[in-house]
């Protein structure tokens, strides 16, 4: 069987649509220096390489024509940008890769809080803390207290259901890793 992507003058391809997909090594990282590859497709002339701060690849902030199926850059700034590959055809043909568009988040800042934590009951009647955030990427939590009279339902969530075995005044601790 053809594989039409390599061989698009092969026998049945004859209206076949070439897709590929872009490859990032992480959608979300501390490391401003990124690497994105996509798939090779035969008879393309070049890949057009965007990378832009809008929706749909709008507002470019650097964009160059390469015959390279990859590209290793630099990023500046925090912030989420999209990845956008076009691959051009010497009939002038232009399609985008499958995942065109695809978020790439830099996030060299720590977690920081927003305002002050409270505390609410929640209707099982565990409290449960309120707060807010700045950061770009997913964070995680580990909660812990030292005395084994509080409890909580999952120590790895931003609301851990907490409880007490007793009445008295208890120390948590929150750790959001960076």
């Amino acid at each position: 069987m053809n594989d039409c992507n390599l061989n698009p003058a092969a026998v049945g391809c004859d209206d076949f649509e070439p897709t590929f997909q872009l490859t990032i090594d992480q959608e979300v990282s501390n490391s401003p220096t990124r690497v994105i590859s996509w798939t090779e497709l035969s008879s393309v002339d070049s890949y057009y390489f965007t990378l832009a701060q809008g929706e749909n690849c709008q507002d470019p902030l650097v964009s160059f024509q390469q015959e390279k199926t990859k590209v290793e850059f630099t990023i500046a700034k925090d912030g989420t940008y999209k990845a956008c590959v076009e691959a051009h055809f010497p009939s002038g043909k232009v399609i985008s890769a499958q995942n065109s568009g695809a978020p790439i988040t830099l996030d060299t800042q720590k977690p920081s809080l927003k305002d002050k934590v409270t505390f609410k009951t929640s209707e099982d009647g565990t409290l449960e803390p309120e707060m807010d955030f700045e950061d770009l990427s997913d964070l995680e939590f580990e909660w812990s207290a030292e005395s084994s009279d509080v409890l909580f339902k999952d120590t790895s969530q931003k609301k851990p259901g907490l409880s007490f075995k007793k009445d008295g005044t208890y120390t948590v601790k929150l750790k959001v890793p960076a």
